[in-house]
């Protein structure tokens, strides 16, 4: 594919992170043919930027508030900037980086920004593989190019454009093309991350982890097909900030192949309490609502779900802490078409209550009728029902078949996964923890959608 309308960006920033940090300078050269038009903008990013001494002309601070007064912000030069790269490939150094912050800085404006991108540094591996340096003061060195500047953004783009000449006056034109056909239809990858990385992923389902430098697990996640979904994990218009931050300091892409989705959500699950070093005590730790009818005292009650009887107890929600369910339940009093009293939901109230028999007679709010308590219990549960636990849905385990695996399950705990007939029988005789959250999560979302074949069930002993 031709790319005959390109633009050569370079932008300085006041840190790292696109979600925090803002453009400070950005510098456009676009090129049509023969023709070169170039624009530059120094802007109020409206913070603090402690720049090293190189940049912004050699003076550490430079875009102190102080000393940024009557320069533009990024809003005032987005419809003009919009323009110049509408329509175009855009082509940076270390192009992730870039392209992050200016779509971040478009999108506070709501302005769309989606253009095709290359980043020269991919660009030159794929064309000189022998060298092993490809930064911009080496892509200078090694082919000669005028830099009269460098950490500035104008100069910096200009640079660009000479290293393009360049290339397409040392490399055949054919091979230049099919190398950017290929590097704008992969996913932006930070420029130290070479695609074979990736590339080398199988198309099975499985989980991938994303290493640092030292080795430190950055990331790890589960997928439906490694490669596809890795890629998709590198795709600047699904990232968050953290991840664009996480990408930069990622080194080494690890994976493990799973025998189906299942089997990759309870590798993701295991992966991921090792890597907290959470014990097993921790992982059980949610607590849940329970309502109790026929209790003497609080209709509702904040309880570890870990002491809560799964099988009888009417539970709602999932909460990593009492005091999140606690909250929760506050909530959910508050939105009942009668405000709840919370002395009948066993919280204590930061404030006092404002339910309406405590602003009538707060002397004898603890004295109320079976019919008030009935028409509190009737609200509490029409807006409590969405939350409901549901209650283990079999008379004992259940093994599902995946691939060759097969998984066991029993009151919302997996037992663990087996190939053979005798294993499982030994798994069904284990000694049980209890209910398991994330289990409870993933067999709610996944056992409607399975075919009867699938799965296997044992009545209790």
């Amino acid at each position: 594919m031709m790319h005959s309308r390109l633009a050569f960006v370079d932008v300085e920033t006041t840190g790292l992170g696109h979600g925090e940090h803002r453009i400070a300078e950005i510098g456009v050269v676009t090129l049509d043919g023969e023709r070169v038009d170039e624009w530059e903008a120094l802007l109020d990013p409206g913070r603090r930027v402690e720049s090293p001494p190189h940049e912004f002309g050699g003076e550490r601070g430079y875009f102190c508030a102080d000393r940024a007064t009557g320069l533009p912000r990024f809003h005032d030069i987005a419809p003009d900037l919009a323009a110049r790269l509408e329509g175009r490939l855009l082509i940076a150094h270390n192009a992730r980086f870039d392209y992050a912050f200016i779509k971040a800085e478009f999108e506070r404006e709501g302005i769309a920004f989606a253009p095709p991108a290359l980043c020269t540094v991919m660009l030159s591996r794929k064309l000189f593989p022998k060298h092993d340096r490809h930064d911009l003061d080496a892509l200078i060195a090694r082919h000669g190019l005028a830099a009269e500047e460098r950490h500035r953004a104008l100069p910096d783009a200009r640079a660009l454009l000479r290293f393009w000449q360049a290339i397409h006056r040392d490399v055949d034109a054919g091979r230049i093309a099919g190398a950017v056909d290929a590097l704008v239809a992969e996913p932006l990858l930070p420029a130290h991350i070479d695609l074979g990385m990736i590339d080398a992923l199988p198309e099975r389902p499985g989980i991938f982890m994303l290493d640092g430098p030292d080795g430190e697990l950055l990331h790890a996640g589960r997928a439906a097909n490694l490669r596809r979904d890795v890629k998709r994990y590198f795709r600047l218009d699904r990232h968050c900030a953290r991840a664009a931050l996480l990408s930069e300091r990622l080194a080494h892409i690890r994976w493990q192949v799973a025998s189906g989705p299942i089997d990759a959500a309870l590798r993701e699950i295991s992966l991921r309490r090792e890597t907290a070093g959470t014990d097993t005590a921790r992982r059980l730790s949610a607590f849940s609502i329970r309502i109790d009818p026929g209790a003497a005292g609080a209709i509702a009650s904040i309880v570890p779900v870990s002491e809560a009887d799964t099988v009888r107890d009417e539970l709602f929600g999932l909460y990593p802490s009492e005091r999140k369910a606690a909250n929760a339940l506050r909530k959910l009093a508050a939105s009942a078409p009668e405000r709840i009293c919370q002395r009948l939901l066993d919280i204590a109230a930061k404030n006092p209550c404002l339910c309406a028999d405590c602003i009538a007679t707060p002397a004898d709010c603890d004295k109320r009728s079976r019919q008030r308590r009935a028409r509190s219990l009737l609200q509490l549960t029409t807006v409590i029902a969405p939350l409901r636990l549901q209650p283990w849905p079999y008379p004992g385990s259940i093994a599902i078949r995946e691939g060759r695996s097969v998984h066991v399950f029993d009151r919302w705990e997996f037992l663990g996964t087996v190939r053979t007939g005798s294993d499982m029988q030994a798994l069904l005789h284990l000694r049980r923890i209890g209910f398991d959250p994330d289990i409870y999560r993933l067999l709610t979302r996944t056992l409607p959608r399975l075919s009867r074949r699938a799965l296997c069930a044992f009545q209790r002993a």
